[in-house]
């Protein structure tokens, strides 16, 4: 799944900022830095929802507490990002 989601658009920027295309260079970033907080999202998201926690009842509450604020960040980040591309589109 990594390899799906990253690759592509990290080849795609690759080539287009080695043939000076600067536009579309910064719309192949965007994608892969989507795609990257998308992944990380995804898997945060599936050990809370498993249930997912250490075995010793404070790191338990530590786990939880860390999970919260990592979902937090995460989130912020995407709508950070798609409020970035939507301006973009604007313009």
């Amino acid at each position: 799944m990594v390899a799906v989601a990253l690759l592509p658009p990290w080849v795609t920027f690759s080539m287009l900022l080695g043939s000076g295309r600067w536009e579309a260079t910064l719309g192949a970033l965007l994608l892969t830095v989507l795609n990257i907080i998308c992944l990380n999202l995804a898997g945060v998201l599936t050990f809370v929802l498993q249930g997912v926690r250490p075995a010793a009842r404070w790191e338990a509450r530590r786990a939880k507490r860390l999970s919260t604020i990592i979902l937090l960040v995460w989130i912020t980040l995407l709508a950070g990002m798609v409020t970035l591309i939507v301006m973009a589109r604007l313009r």
